[in-house]
């Protein structure tokens, strides 16, 4: 351990103390002496923030002073890669990020895989709002799409006319189902899927409805609500089907944030 002075690029010095083998050392010290200090770092990387975000009607973060200041930063950079990448455009994250004002939000969460996040999110509510083109166009995009992903684009082929891209969309998430198959709820998923792709009446037909229920009571039971609540305009279809207004009412009391 010793204490060395550091001449930054932009004519600031300081005094650290560095700790390991004195190679180490050295080399830590080459590649400080090639920075700004991280005061000068800190008001550029603000003022490009600023510069970024002009014009885009971001609210105001809470938050302490530091939090707000290194938040604005991430901000930034997730509002240039949101600008600069389509298949985050179609996903339309950008609404995402205006109706996010906790800095400590962005501080969570920054690296590039919380844009997937915001993605994959704000897409999978299109689908439970009925936008199924715009939800098509983000999880189409996907270069890497995972199982839960391939279900989604699955669901949105479905709402879109789009059958033969469901069935592919299906085979390939049924591909990455591991082991142990016949207990995988994401399998059962999407079977759900495939089922009502291979019956146009699959609402008079029991066996849908027990896959249905059955595949729901595991998803309330094994998944976060946000599953269940994604998975219910499909339960209360087959409620109103057949006639369990009584059950489709309970449901809805479970889950006021959907209606009928």
């Amino acid at each position: 351990m010793a204490k060395y002075e550091i001449n930054y690029t932009c004519g600031h010095t300081s005094t650290v103390q560095l700790f390991g083998k004195c190679s180490e050392r050295e080399r830590k010290i080459e590649w400080m002496e090639r920075q700004e200090c991280p005061e000068c770092r800190r008001k550029r990387e603000a003022e490009e923030a600023v510069k970024v975000t002009e014009g885009l009607e971001l609210p105001e973060l809470e938050g302490s002073e530091k939090q707000v200041a290194w938040a604005n930063c991430i901000r930034a950079r997730f509002a240039e890669e949101i600008n600069s990448n389509e298949k985050y455009q179609n996903g339309n994250p950008m609404k995402v990020l205006k109706s996010v004002t906790s800095a400590k939000t962005f501080i969570d969460m920054q690296d590039r895989n919380a844009l997937q996040t915001i993605g994959y999110n704000t897409a999978s509510a299109w689908i439970e709002t009925g936008r199924y083109e715009g939800a098509y166009a983000w999880f189409s995009a996907q270069e890497q799409p995972n199982l839960m992903s391939l279900h989604k684009l699955a669901v949105c082929c479905e709402k879109t006319g789009r059958r033969d891209e469901a069935f592919c969309a299906l085979r390939q998430a049924e591909d990455m189902v591991g082991d142990e198959p016949e207990k995988s709820l994401e399998l059962r998923l999407l079977r759900l899927v495939r089922y009502r792709l291979e019956h146009p009446d699959y609402l008079s037909r029991d066996e849908y409805g027990s896959l249905l229920s059955d595949s729901f009571d595991r998803i309330r039971k094994e998944l976060p609500s946000g599953f269940a609540i994604f998975h219910l305009p499909w339960m209360l279809e087959w409620y109103k089907a057949t006639r369990q207004y009584k059950k489709a009412c309970e449901l809805l009391d479970e889950f006021p944030e959907k209606s009928m």
